[in-house]
């Protein structure tokens, strides 16, 4: 390995190790974990408000899924 590969590899893992740092430095905060979590939950409420209203039509139509198999599994999803 030449001097200035072994230069570039150095500053690379310096780099990384900045970019972690701050990382941590960021997660560590109260402020940063309670964006993260909204963030998701968003995220997952939107796409559960999105996907959920189409899909009783989505297998009744592409499946071929009677209503009343339709309605037993959407059923069974809201008990569990």
């Amino acid at each position: 390995m030449s001097a200035k590969n072994a230069a570039d590899n150095s500053y690379a893992d310096s780099s990384i190790l900045r970019i972690l740092h701050k990382c941590n430095a960021f997660r560590s905060q109260p402020a940063a974990v309670l964006i993260v979590t909204t963030m998701a939950v968003f995220a997952d409420t939107v796409v559960y408000g999105i996907i959920v209203p189409f899909l009783p039509d989505i297998l009744q139509d592409r499946l071929e899924m009677s209503s009343s198999a339709n309605g037993l599994m959407f059923g069974c999803f809201g008990i569990g």
